[in-house]
């Protein structure tokens, strides 16, 4: 480990086992992975967040943009759609960007 370098531990639930890992040793374990597996630990990581939500403080320029969309969507200019639309419209938006 380089001087400076830090290194976060780590404890597996099954094993109660600490270690310590760099970041780099993260970076390169987060390299080997496939995808799928990569998105097990994002989903395993916001669960372990979200149990925690009142230790997350939103940063304050979330709620400037909350409020610029709430005022967009009360004056006409934008307007909710459900989570199916939306989902639909960011798929086709990425086809498109992707065949440009």
């Amino acid at each position: 480990m380089n001087q400076g370098e830090s290194r976060l531990p780590f404890q597996t639930s099954e094993h109660k086992l600490i270690l310590a890992i760099s970041y780099a040793e993260i970076e390169s374990e987060l390299d080997a992975m496939t995808l799928p597996e990569k998105l097990h630990l994002m989903e395993a990581l916001w669960a372990n967040l979200s149990r925690r939500e009142e230790s997350l403080a939103s940063p304050a320029r979330h709620e400037d943009v909350l409020r610029e969309r709430q005022a967009r969507v009360k004056s006409g200019e934008a307007a909710f759609v459900d989570w199916e639309t939306a989902k639909q419209q960011l798929r086709e938006r990425l086809k498109s960007e992707s065949s440009n």
